[in-house]
């Protein structure tokens, strides 16, 4: 039987795609096939980027000069759906309290507070388990 891959926030797997340039990398236990990837990179906003935030109303802003970059991160996000399904994917690992992957937290005003990243949401809507690096350590 063919084991569908894990959908990986690329940042946890080495790759220095953070928005200021670094990554986050974090071993893996049990996760034998990746599928990396990194919504904020797959919108556009390259490396290193501003900051990005997630505001109370669901709209994602760059810190600095508040900027509603909303649309391009829904964009990535259906994007990434769309090569998950096709690759079989049933489950993601993201990065914790990022504006486009946290799963349970993300960080608004400098504080963590509960709630979900872009690309989370559009996964768990397309019935894609989704769990950060915190969850399976």
């Amino acid at each position: 039987m063919k084991t569908a891959p894990t959908l990986v926030s690329a940042c946890l797997l080495g790759s220095r795609c953070r928005y200021d340039g670094a990554s986050k990398p974090v071993g893996l236990t049990g996760v034998e096939k990746t599928l990396p990837v990194c919504p904020e990179v797959m919108a556009g906003f390259g490396v290193p980027r501003p900051a990005i935030e997630r505001g109370v109303d669901g709209r994602v802003r760059i810190l600095s000069t508040g900027q509603d970059v909303t649309a391009e991160l829904v964009r990535a996000s259906a994007n990434i759906v769309a090569l998950a399904q096709k690759a079989g994917v049933t489950e993601a690992v993201l990065k914790a309290r990022s504006p486009s992957c946290g799963s349970r937290q993300i960080k608004r005003g400098g504080q963590v507070v509960n709630g979900s990243g872009v690309l989370t949401d559009a996964l768990q809507q397309a019935g894609i388990a989704v769990r950060s690096e915190e969850e399976i350590a």
